[in-house]
C-alpha cells in the first residue's frame, strides 16, 4: 500500500531541499548528503538540478553555498533551454 512510500518519504536520510531565488526564477535544489568534503551541483539535461554536500555541513551553510552558485545555475539551465528540441 501507500505505508512503504511513507515511511520512505520520512527517512531522515531523504534529502532536504533548497529554493534558490534568481532574478525573477526560482529553483528547487535537492540536495543529497555525502562523504564527500565539498559541494558539487549537477545539472541534468531534463533540467533537474541536484546538489551533493559533505554530511558534516549544516543546512545554512549548504544553502548558502548554493545560493552563491545561483548565477552559475541559471546559466546552465538557460543553455540547456536553448538546445531543447522543439517537440
Amino acid at each position: 500500500g501507500h505505508g512503504a512510500l511513507w515511511t520512505k518519504m520520512s527517512e531522515p536520510a531523504s534529502p532536504e531541499i533548497v529554493a534558490v531565488r534568481y532574478g525573477d526564477r526560482e529553483f528547487t535544489v535537492p540536495v543529497v548528503g555525502t562523504a564527500r568534503r565539498t559541494l558539487a551541483i549537477t545539472v541534468y539535461p531534463d533540467g533537474t538540478v541536484v546538489a551533493r554536500a559533505p554530511r558534516v555541513a549544516t543546512p545554512e551553510a549548504v544553502a548558502l553555498r548554493i545560493q552563491r552558485r545561483a548565477p552559475w545555475i541559471a546559466r546552465q539551465l538557460a543553455d540547456l533551454a536553448r538546445y531543447e528540441p522543439k517537440t
